[in-house]
């Protein structure tokens, strides 16, 4: 079956991704309030300056592209799941 953590099949290549990759990890660990963005600039390794390059409306802004990324890899994963099993109520 496939995965089913928020884990890229590569490692993100700049630093937009490396940003929404992060908050969508600790999000889901956490949720919105758990998570500031001085933790996201830490461990995504992104540049700080390059948040608000990217996000200048800030944190809610991330979130949602956290969020749609998030939901891009359930839609991927489901879609794998249903195609190997041949049905969805075999997924």
């Amino acid at each position: 079956m496939a995965r089913s953590t928020l884990l890229p099949a590569k490692r993100p290549a700049n630093s937009r991704e490396r940003f929404v990759v992060m908050t969508a990890k600790l999000m889901s660990r956490r949720g919105y309030a758990g998570v500031g963005l001085n933790e996201i600039v830490e461990k995504s390794g992104a540049p700080k300056g390059s948040l608000y390059h990217f996000f200048p409306n800030g944190k809610e802004q991330l979130a949602a592209a956290a969020v749609d990324w998030a939901a891009e890899c359930f839609l991927q994963t489901l879609s794998q799941a249903i195609a190997q099993a041949g049905s969805a109520a075999d997924a």
